[in-house]
């Protein structure tokens, strides 16, 4: 796998300060959509649509990308190519899927078989606005095809300092400031950690009460310094413009 992928999805903060070709400016008060608000929106899109703007996302990031289209696309939506003292060839399929319609492992099975379709192909890679299945995961493992869920495609928009150029031509996104938004909090909410990065100390926690996963960071306050993929833990989180975000982690047994 090419070092551009891992540039991707890593280094927040860190990406192209200037989208080429773009003349469009709107300023980062007029660009406050909340990330939740955005998975919505991103959900509610045309299905073409999207494909486009995974090209567009992939572009700000330093990419060279053609996004195919109708019958003659074989299965595969964008293909990503950049130079990065080796050159680097990404499939990209991109699923607008609703919250509940989750990828499932036969459709991964179906993805990887697009790295037969070209030449010198480093990595497959589906993006979806929902979320995959374990099973799927358990497959993507397996056949090494990457996988990026809603809230991590979010996560990586946000990251893009110009997010509004890449945005601003999808018309049914909607970029206004939601007025008078308030932060609430709810206590003791119990939950299962999806992800943890304890090089980064960041992690991600699913509830059955939200529809998106709770953040948290070790700047919170927590009962441990660690913590497992799969393990049960209680937290209490604030809702808040950038998301769900947890003030408060602990073990569930603590």
């Amino acid at each position: 796998m090419g070092t551009g992928y891992m540039k991707l999805l890593s280094d927040r903060g860190k990406v192209k300060q200037t989208l080429q070709g773009s003349h469009v400016t709107v300023s980062q008060e007029q660009m406050s959509l909340s990330k939740s608000d955005l998975l919505r929106q991103l959900q509610q899109m045309d299905e073409y649509e999207f494909e486009e703007l995974v090209g567009d996302v992939w572009e700000a990031q330093g990419w060279d990308t053609t996004v195919t289209s109708g019958s003659s696309d074989r299965g595969i939506d964008v293909i990503a190519e950049k130079d990065d003292l080796v050159r680097t060839k990404m499939l990209i399929q991109a699923k607008r899927y609703d919250a509940g319609n989750k990828v499932g492992s036969p459709e991964i099975q179906q993805y990887d078989s697009l790295r037969r379709q070209e030449h010198n192909v480093d990595a497959v890679v589906v993006v979806t606005t929902s979320s995959f299945s374990q099973q799927a995961q358990v497959m993507a493992n397996k056949l090494n095809v990457k996988l990026i869920d809603g809230t991590s495609f979010v996560d990586t928009i946000s990251d893009i300092v110009e997010k509004e150029n890449v945005l601003r031509k999808y018309g049914n996104i909607n970029l206004s400031r939601k007025e008078h938004s308030e932060t609430s909090v709810m206590t003791d909410v119990e939950g299962v950690i999806t992800s943890f990065d304890e090089e980064r100390g960041i992690g991600k926690v699913s509830s059955d009460q939200f529809d998106e996963d709770i953040h948290f960071h070790l700047g919170v306050e927590i009962d441990t310094p660690h913590f497992e993929k799969g393990e049960k833990v209680k937290v209490d989180v604030s809702s808040t413009t950038d998301g769900l975000i947890a003030e408060k982690v602990v073990h569930l047994n603590y």
